[in-house]
């Protein structure tokens, strides 16, 4: 009997590591996840702010994403590249592991940061080739 507990705790303990180790990389990542998403949050506000600019700088963003940090950011792309291929923004905007094991609302929150990139250059182009000009609160 002794012998048949001192079984079922060591597989009870090879089962508790088997589970850690299987779970690490998502717990691991999961910071980098959720650091994303509040990335293309900011992204959303810049963007909104700078009548349709992407960020050509970490600084742009006030230094909270740096180049090689968890976030990976490109300041490379521009605005209007993005408006002509939608699936840029994958690859401009995501966490250093490239995957979401945990974050489950990254292609609601993409959709979200095209459709103010979208808008934002299509106000800043106007109609007839003229700026746009938006009413201000009050007017």
């Amino acid at each position: 009997m002794k012998r048949l507990l001192q079984i079922l705790a060591a597989l009870v303990v090879i089962t508790i590591i088997g589970m850690i180790v299987l779970l690490a990389p998502r717990f691991r990542n999961m910071s980098s996840e959720y650091g994303t998403a509040q990335a293309i949050r900011d992204l959303k506000d810049y963007v909104a702010a700078h009548e349709g600019q992407w960020p050509s700088h970490p600084d742009d963003l006030g230094g909270s994403y740096p180049t090689g940090g968890d976030v990976v950011i490109d300041y490379t792309i521009s605005s209007g590249e993005i408006v002509g291929h939608r699936e840029l923004l994958k690859t401009a905007v995501r966490p250093r592991s490239g995957k979401f094991y945990t974050y489950p609302h990254y292609d609601e929150l993409l959709d979200e940061l095209y459709a103010i990139v979208l808008e934002e250059s299509q106000s800043e182009q106007g109609v007839g080739g003229q700026p746009a000009t938006r009413p201000r609160v009050g007017d």
